[in-house]
């Protein structure tokens, strides 16, 4: 038998009721089900309860934090909208504190570097993920004035740092082979000057590390930088917006010469360069992904899938990947821009930047839950789904097996099989919103920016993975 009900809704969260009969659709026919409309003044609100398992699907559920097997955002959303499983409507214990991991077993904190902070109103261990050259972990701190910090790799033994003057802002950290490079806003009296900077990344005896060059970007109408600069061939990118358009600089590995500069039309927004030998990509403005000739800056293609302004271009040998907002993924052939394919992710907002590995692409973002897709059909493989209690607000990072991702309001990493997507092991920080993590010969490295108040503290942190 088969009923049909249509219910107006007025109510702040509509879809998510509507989305709690569809989840409950897909359990037994034999379930009893109950609708209960209740009065709340002059709106209307739907629950649905299930009594087979005993679920909860009330307004405002946004598949975020569990109230026994209620779910909704927060424990008093649960009573506001109503009491259709009495027995589960109560205040949210959260899950219990994870058992600490004994070393010498993956997700064992080896160890942590702390920068004490200093109560601003923004900033913090850099979002990016850390870079890991020459056995040194490298990071930006926005707390401590935009400073770089070289940490030792296998100890946490901080080697290096290099303190800017008058420095406004700064970008994340780009690595070479030896080398690293950030981007620094300094104010002066009269105005503001913008230079891109190059660091051996392990500094000599000294614990100030001076840069092997440095280079004004003479850009009058220069306001953001939005992502670190990255390194490809004999090239250092970096994008830079101002005035109408951004631009994209090119300047040599060794001498920090600039070798071109090119037009962003519109800008950039979040979106940072990358490159394959194909080209430079940019995602600009106005939702393009363009290609740019790594000799001479010239526009190669311009692709008019609309991109997400929180992705950057994820490009392999031979294909570049973009996501829009509203979650589709799209392969592009990296020499000509053409579209090799695209799909639609279900139930993500704001994606962030996809990684590949393998055949595989892993993507996360506003959800609680990470999707893996085939890279070749764009078939989903799996997904791991109510990883945290909000959303993943990290980018991935895998190594030949695993992959990572962080939580932003959990302050906890974890790990699941590439392959299956079968859940490994998590190891969670004392507080804070876990980076974008990186992973590096059985150790897997990351940023947590503490709250930011008086006495706060950034925290580095090394995981064992195998």
């Amino acid at each position: 038998v088969v009923v049909a009900v249509v219910v107006v809704v007025v109510s702040e969260c509509a879809f998510c009721c509507i989305r709690g009969l569809y989840n409950m659709s897909s359990v037994s026919i034999v379930g009893i089900v109950a609708l209960c409309l209740i009065q709340q003044g002059s709106s209307v609100s739907l629950v649905t309860l299930n009594n087979n398992n005993n679920s909860c699907f009330a307004p405002g559920c946004h598949c975020g934090q569990r109230c026994g097997d209620c779910w909704c955002d927060t424990p008093q959303r649960c009573a506001q909208y109503g009491n259709c499983c009495p027995d589960h409507d109560k205040a949210c214990p959260g899950p219990p504190p994870p058992k600490p991991i004994p070393p010498g077993h993956p997700g064992h904190i080896e160890w942590e570097y702390s920068e004490a902070g200093a109560g601003t109103s923004g900033g913090g261990i850099d979002n990016a993920a850390p870079v890991v050259v020459d056995n040194t972990v490298i990071f930006m701190s926005a707390f401590q004035k935009n400073s770089l910090f070289g940490v030792n790799a296998r100890n946490g033994k901080l080697q290096w740092s290099f303190s800017p003057e008058n420095a406004s802002s700064a970008t994340g950290v780009g690595a070479g082979s030896d080398a690293v490079y950030y981007a620094v806003h300094h104010t002066r009296t009269n105005g503001t000057d913008l230079f891109l900077y190059s660091f051996p990344a392990k500094s000599a005896l000294s614990k100030t590390n001076k840069p092997n060059w440095k280079t004004l970007i003479d850009f009058a109408e220069y306001t953001s930088t939005e992502g670190p600069p990255i390194v490809y061939g004999n090239n250092v990118y970096l994008a830079i917006n101002g005035g109408e358009n951004g631009a994209l600089y090119c300047f040599d590995v060794q001498s920090g010469m600039i070798k071109w500069r090119s037009n962003i039309t519109n800008g950039i927004t979040e979106s940072n360069p990358s490159a394959n030998d194909d080209g430079v990509f940019v995602g600009n403005g106005r939702g393009q992904t363009v290609s740019y000739n790594h000799d001479s800056g010239a526009i190669q293609w311009v692709s008019n899938e609309t991109a997400s302004s929180w992705v950057s271009p994820t490009p392999t040998s031979d294909a570049v990947y973009t996501l829009t907002s509203g979650g589709t993924l799209f392969s592009l052939d990296s020499k000509t821009g053409m579209k090799n394919w695209n799909t639609t992710l279900s139930d993500i907002y704001n994606p962030l930047t996809p990684t590949v590995s393998g055949d595989m692409i892993f993507i996360a973002g506003a959800t609680d839950t990470l999707f893996a897709y085939n890279i070749q059909t764009g078939k989903l493989v799996w997904t791991a789904p109510n990883i945290c209690q909000t959303h993943l607000w990290s980018i991935p990072a895998v190594d030949n097996n695993n992959v990572y991702i962080g939580s932003d309001t959990d302050h906890t990493l974890f790990a699941f099989n590439q392959a299956t997507g079968k859940p490994l092991w998590n190891t969670s920080a004392p507080s804070g919103a876990v980076r974008s993590p990186v992973v590096l010969k059985g150790s897997i490295y990351f940023g947590v920016n503490s709250p930011f108040a008086p006495g706060s503290s950034d925290k580095l942190y090394a995981i064992l993975t195998n």
